[in-house]
């Protein structure tokens, strides 16, 4: 695996970011299993609007917000985007 998983892209989001938004549950496992401590650390980034890969897997129901959750720091899950919503609340 040669994807750098804290890297954004020009609206901010990473790797995860994707992955987590269109259901990639296979791409997220990968990125586990190569890097667990960036992958932990890729669902805290904020993209641009203020969405982690936890808002972006919530508010798309891709499938992917349980391993996206056990993963995830305390901050990330209460972490608000730029309208003030955490990923609980979808």
């Amino acid at each position: 695996l040669n994807i750098p998983l804290l890297k954004v892209d020009q609206t901010g989001a990473t790797a995860v970011h994707w992955a987590a938004a269109f259901g990639h549950l296979a791409s997220l496992l990968e990125c586990l299993a190569h890097d667990r401590e960036a992958f932990s650390a890729a669902i805290s980034i904020q993209d641009r609007k203020g969405k982690n890969p936890l808002h972006r897997s919530a508010s798309f129901k891709s499938g992917c917000t349980q391993l996206l959750l056990t993963y995830a720091s305390p901050e990330a899950i209460e972490q608000k985007d730029v309208q003030g919503s955490t990923p609980l609340i979808w």
